[in-house]
């Protein structure tokens, strides 16, 4: 089974994606962000602080 990720900023385009993955038996939905920060921030359970380069 292969767990997939919806990220976009449009609730509609969310659902027409989690749709799509629901028919599919080989995919499993299981999570759904509005942004790439809260995608981020959604694995990891906390907030990610990117360091600058040296």
């Amino acid at each position: 089974m292969i767990n997939v990720m919806i990220v976009d900023d449009q609730q509609p385009t969310r659902m027409g994606f989690s749709l799509m993955v629901m028919k599919d038996p080989a995919l499993r939905m299981t999570l759904q962000a509005g942004n790439g920060q809260d995608a981020l921030d959604i694995p990891c359970g906390t907030a990610i602080t990117w360091a600058e380069p040296p």
